[in-house]
């Protein structure tokens, strides 16, 4: 939320992502349904308590099917299957040429921030100010199943 709104639950991005989750309305509905709430509540966007729940839902799903936070950041930003595309393509290189390769000025420079508060909030709570970084990518996944937010 710091990341993509500064907590703000009325933000609209440039882009027209809504909330203090900043979802635009196609995936507030595919989030919607992931979390097993009926589609309306993708109008509700701007109450937190929903936009965290279809936002978490998003997410989680981005994460179980992508294998990291780093990942699921990246198609949270980008797309799902712009990061299948990007694993299939830069999938040998190291993490951070990865990151620099991902073609989306927004999307990398979003990975970055993400990582970045992740570690803080990690130190913040007592770990080490580390970067939590995957030893290597994962393979794409063959198909994308959670995803039904480009409508």
């Amino acid at each position: 939320m710091r990341t993509e709104s500064g907590f703000d639950p009325r933000a609209v991005s440039v882009a027209g992502a809504l909330g203090v989750i900043q979802l635009l309305p196609s995936a507030a509905r595919g989030a919607a349904r992931l979390a097993g709430r009926p589609e309306s509540d993708a109008e509700r966007i701007f109450e937190p308590e929903v936009a965290l729940d279809l936002g978490a839902a998003l997410l989680g799903a981005e994460k179980r099917e992508l294998g990291s936070l780093l990942l699921a950041a990246a198609a949270y930003n980008g797309g799902a299957p712009n990061v299948a595309s990007w694993l299939s393509e830069f999938r040998t290189l190291e993490l951070e040429l990865f990151i620099e390769r991902i073609p989306f000025r927004e999307t990398r420079d979003y990975v970055k921030r993400v990582l970045a508060v992740e570690a803080v909030y990690r130190a913040l709570a007592g770990g080490a100010l580390v970067l939590d970084l995957p030893e290597a990518l994962p393979a794409p996944p063959e198909h994308l199943t959670h995803f039904p937010v480009d409508e």
